[in-house]
Parts: structure tokens; C-alpha cells; sequence
């Protein structure tokens, strides 16, 4: 804190002088003509913290991390899902997760998934069973698994497929095209039949 110094008015210096001629000072004691006044009531005094309100939410330390990469996965459409039923839109390959646990399935889903895509494939019907005593572990897992990355990345859409390739206990799933070269060359992906659809 810093102190500011207090000029005196004429009155202060006169009355000053009078009390100074009129005391008779002890030996050694030296009377200074005028008075050292301190101005205490300027003295400069920081700021007290501000304490934050009660209920609010502190600042975040750390921006947000970025989202995982990946794409959106639709819902299969109608016509497609007509074309398989009827036998107009082939399917490009199966794979059955029947008695995998969910590690085991996760890693051979996607690597079966992986290999369709290199291979040029569109269609394949995963069959991940009813799961009459598990509770259906694998079939409410494997659409969540599309919905992440690596899956989102190969998968474009996927439907429960009809009662003729599995009903609820099995998956249409639709293979994402290969990206074209930045060369020119082309896409890997092929329709399954004159019927296919040409979403990605």
C-alpha cells in the first residue's frame, strides 16, 4: 500500500507556528517548522478477490476434445430392402457371430467388414442370432457398433433383416464405397445387380 502525502492550508501552518513558539523543547529535541501529515484515508488498497456465486459451474480447464472421426450410418431404405427380400439385389457375402462372445465377434465383424470393402462387395447379412438365453447381447450390440469408429467408416446403412434371410435375428448391412485415388482411379464398389441400389 502507498501513502499519499497531505498539503497543508495556511491555517494549518499558522496554528503550527504558535504551538511551536509556545512549548520550550527537551534537549536534543529538534521542532520541525511544519508538521509531516499523512493522508491515511488515501492510502491505496487492492481489491478484495471476487469469491464465485454458489450453484455455478466452474471455467473449464481444458477445451473440449475433439470428436472421434467417423460417418454418419442410415437406416437402410425401403427399396433396397425390397430388392433383397425378393431376390433382385444380391447378398454379397454372409458371416454368423452365433456362439462368439463380444470381444470375439467385434474383431471378426470387422474384419469380415474390412475384407467385403477391399473385395469390391456391397451387401452382407450379419447374422448375430435372437439371443434367446443371452438376452440378445450380440443383436443390440452390433448396430451400436456401426454407430463407432472403425464400423462408421465401412458401413453406410443397415436394416433387421426379413424373415426369409433371419428377421431379428440378422442384419442387412451395406458396404461403403472405396473413395476414389486422387490419380483418377476408380471406386472399387460395384452394384450387386440391376436392381442395387446407388447409395454410398
Amino acid at each position: 500500500m502507498t501513502a499519499r502525502r497531505k498539503t497543508l492550508t495556511a491555517e494549518d501552518r499558522r496554528l503550527w507556528r504558535e504551538v511551536v513558539s509556545s512549548v520550550k523543547p527537551l534537549r536534543g529535541t529538534i521542532l520541525h517548522p511544519e508538521p509531516q501529515v499523512v493522508d491515511t484515508q488515501s492510502q491505496e488498497i487492492a481489491p478484495a478477490p471476487q469469491k464465485q456465486p454458489m450453484g455455478t459451474a466452474p471455467a473449464p480447464l481444458a477445451p473440449a476434445l475433439p470428436k472421434l472421426p467417423g460417418r454418419l450410418v442410415g437406416r437402410l431404405d425401403d427399396r433396397t430392402t425390397r430388392d433383397l427380400k425378393k431376390g433382385r439385389l444380391r447378398i454379397d457375402s454372409r458371416i454368423d457371430l452365433h456362439g462368439m462372445n463380444e470381444a470375439h465377434a467385434h474383431a471378426q465383424l470387422l474384419t469380415h467388414l474390412r475384407h467385403s470393402r477391399t473385395a469390391g462387395l456391397r451387401m452382407v447379412l450379419v447374422i448375430t442370432g435372437k439371443g434367446a438365453r443371452s438376452g440378445g447381447i450380440l443383436r443390440n450390440a452390433v448396430p451400436k457398433w456401426f454407430e463407432t469408429p472403425p464400423f462408421n467408416l465401412l458401413v453406410s446403412a443397415w436394416r433387421p433383416a426379413e424373415a426369409a434371410h433371419g428377421g431379428d435375428g440378422a442384419l442387412y448391412v451395406r458396404i461403403r464405397r472405396e473413395q476414389a485415388s486422387k490419380d483418377g482411379g476408380k471406386s472399387l464398389g460395384k452394384a450387386g445387380s440391376k436392381g442395387g441400389s446407388k447409395q454410398a
